[in-house]
């Protein structure tokens, strides 16, 4: 049983001090704090408000007469059940007619008899303690109720969040799933042991591994990257601190292709700082190094085609030497030099002795042999620094940069001598034996490059009027 243990309260509601008199020994006996009030309303008013389970005696014959409130307030007492309530009244007929408007927990028959007022004060004072008692135990039952209401609501809350994490966990499962199965790109999910947790469908069309054959094992066993073991190992750089690496990958396939994929890979997260593993995808790159390595070779091939047509665009074809175009451009660049630098410029202009007949003789065929082996010739006794041209038809020009008509006329010298020793076999019982008429001279300053030309052939025509054979140059 639950004790009740607030104070003890008797309110004791009546004129009649005979009456009062005789209430309050018994009451005081039984540990009531007894209050007497003599106006009725005032007192019920305030034991209404009270929370405590007081006793409350009436006497009838203080407001029999009383107006029509009074008894309203009276009567909100027996409504209330958290009071015990004697009602003591006489032994009249109209006084009963009223008690019986009313329902009190208890009747007092006046006059008292003190010996069954006893007997009636202990069932009231019993009356009350149980009362206050299921007042108590109400309190507690519904403060239970509310904490289990709560309890219930606290429940069906985190019951409700836990299936719409579970919903959203499974959506979130389906979507990863969707990604690895549909993604174009190639992903692998790679633990922090090396372990290779998972893998798509794509990484075999890149890499010719089925995801089989890499999920489950060790992710350098795969020899995916080709650089596993290394400083560049995307999985070490990672765990190292890195938040991004890429490397591009070469690898050979199984059908004899080449595979060009790049490699990016970035830290798997989690909600912790603890490295927990890699995620890496793979782009393939394979077109692209295919299209970059084609439009390398084509521009090789344009930068070759160019040289080629550059070369044919200042070469004569049969001889091998620059043309006399390059010559005009060439001669400009020397003579400039010269002047800015100081140096002496040099020119030797040739003419090949009685060409005329050998192409009448033998044929411009043979003629072009002859020239042909001729300009090899010049090109072997000229120095490096030296420039030789084709002028005309059988007309050679070589530039000697920084050479005095000396040296000139010295390297003139060799070349003639070395012509005059070729022979070109014609047939088994005829040779061609050619020589050469040279004309060397130096740059005079202020003049122009036409002058400078003109003077090398009139000393070359010098040498033909002659005799031939022989090299003609500026006074030294």
């Amino acid at each position: 049983m639950i004790k009740y243990e607030q104070e003890k309260l008797a309110v004791v509601i009546t004129n009649d001090s005979d009456f009062r008199e005789l209430l309050t020994p018994g009451l005081g006996e039984l540990g009531y704090r007894v209050t007497v009030e003599e106006y009725p309303s005032g007192a019920l008013s305030e034991s209404l408000d009270k929370k405590s389970a007081p006793l409350i005696i009436i006497d009838l014959d203080s407001f029999i007469k009383a107006d029509s409130e009074l008894f309203r307030i009276i009567q909100e007492f027996f409504t209330r059940r958290h009071q015990t309530v004697i009602l003591a009244y006489g032994n009249e007929d109209h006084q009963f007619e009223k008690v019986s408007a009313f329902k009190p927990d208890f009747f007092l028959i006046k006059p008292l008899n003190p010996q069954l007022l006893r007997i009636q004060l202990l069932a009231a004072d019993k009356h009350r303690l149980e009362l206050s008692e299921l007042i108590a135990t109400q309190k507690k039952v519904t403060s239970y109720g509310r904490e289990l209401s709560l309890m219930e609501q606290q429940y069906e809350e985190a019951f409700s969040r836990a299936n719409a994490l579970t919903v959203t966990s499974e959506i979130s499962r389906l979507e990863l799933d969707q990604i690895f199965k549909t993604v174009a790109g190639c992903i692998i999910l790679i633990d922090k042991d090396n372990n290779v947790i998972r893998a798509n469908d794509a990484v075999s069309k890149l890499t010719g591994l089925m995801s089989s054959e890499i999920q489950g094992k060790k992710c350098f066993e795969s020899s995916l990257c080709g650089c596993c073991h290394t400083s560049e190992c995307p999985f070490s750089r990672i765990k190292g601190g890195e938040t991004r690496v890429e490397i591009e990958v070469q690898k050979a396939l199984s059908n004899g292709e080449i595979a060009y994929y790049v490699i990016t890979a970035t830290p798997l997260r989690t909600f912790g700082p603890e490295f927990m593993g890699i995620v890496t995808s793979l782009t393939d790159i394979t077109e692209r190094v295919k299209a970059e390595r084609s439009l390398m070779e084509t521009k090789e091939a344009l930068r070759i085609s160019e040289e080629k047509y550059r070369q044919l665009s200042i070469v004569d074809d049969l001889t091998g030497l620059f043309n006399k175009r390059h010559l005009n451009v060439q001669l400009e660049v020397e003579i400039l030099r010269a002047l800015r630098h100081g140096r002496p410029l040099s020119l030797l202009l040739m003419d090949i002795d009685n060409f005329k007949h050998i192409n009448d003789t033998f044929g411009h065929s043979q003629g072009d042999q002859v020239l042909a082996g001729l300009a090899k010739m010049v090109m072997i006794c000229k120095r490096k620094s030296d420039m030789a041209f084709r002028y005309g038809g059988e007309e050679l020009v070589v530039i000697l940069p920084e050479t005095s008509i000396g040296e000139s006329a010295n390297v003139a010298e060799r070349i003639r001598r070395s012509c005059a020793s070729l022979t070109f076999p014609v047939n088994s019982s005829e040779r061609i034996i050619v020589t050469l008429s040279i004309g060397a001279t130096q740059y005079v300053s202020g003049e122009d490059q036409h002058d400078f030309v003109t003077r090398a052939d009139q000393h070359m025509y010098c040498a033909k009027k002659d005799g031939k054979n022989r090299v003609v140059c500026d006074v030294i």
